[in-house]
């Protein structure tokens, strides 16, 4: 009996160690190429995703800025978002399928058509360079803008007609800001 009582110390803590591998591991199918969690988890085709029910979860980048986040195309990729209510500037970077690095876009600005208090306003934002990333415009995952109308804000609708990320175009991309964070 005290025999068993051994072994089962032994092998308890080895099998907990390999369920806790297998299971952090399962966010690394592939970390370059989109992952699939499929449809059941609410993806839809204009690259907006619904809230996960299966605890499967990523924390923003920029989180510690204010930034939101949403996910695009079954996780190809994640749209960060932060509006900065006193000034109207809104910045938005682009992140990989576990928003865990950034991704550089051929883009030197992207257009928006946001929806502001009921208003339509056309919007571009431009690509942001950063010596410390050495990102440059047309090489960077960073844009921003400045909007009047957007001062004293929390929330407004907004379509990205086309963005091109890691050769993967996404048309009429509609979001709600604040963006709907995942679970």
């Amino acid at each position: 009996m005290i025999q068993v009582m051994k072994s089962i110390r032994l092998i308890f803590p080895l099998a907990l160690g390999l369920v806790t591998v297998l299971y952090l591991s399962s966010c690394e199918k592939n970390k370059y190429n989109a992952h699939d969690h499929g449809d059941e988890h609410g993806h839809h085709e204009d690259g907006h995703d619904d809230h996960h029910k299966d605890g499967h979860h990523h924390v923003s980048l920029h989180k510690a800025e204010g930034a939101s986040m949403t996910a695009l195309g079954k996780h190809f990729a994640h749209m960060e978002m932060r509006l900065d209510g006193k000034s109207g500037k809104l910045t938005l970077w682009i992140t990989d399928g576990e928003a865990e690095k950034s991704i550089r876009l051929k883009h030197k600005e992207i257009s928006m058509h946001l929806t502001i208090k009921g208003k339509n306003k056309a919007v571009k934002l431009s690509a942001v360079a950063n010596k410390l990333t050495g990102e440059t415009l047309g090489d960077t995952s960073q844009f921003e803008t400045q909007i009047d109308e957007l001062k004293g804000v929390k929330e407004f609708d907004g379509i990205i007609p086309r963005i091109v990320i890691k050769g993967k175009e996404f048309n009429s991309t509609r979001f709600k800001y604040p963006l709907e964070e995942e679970e």
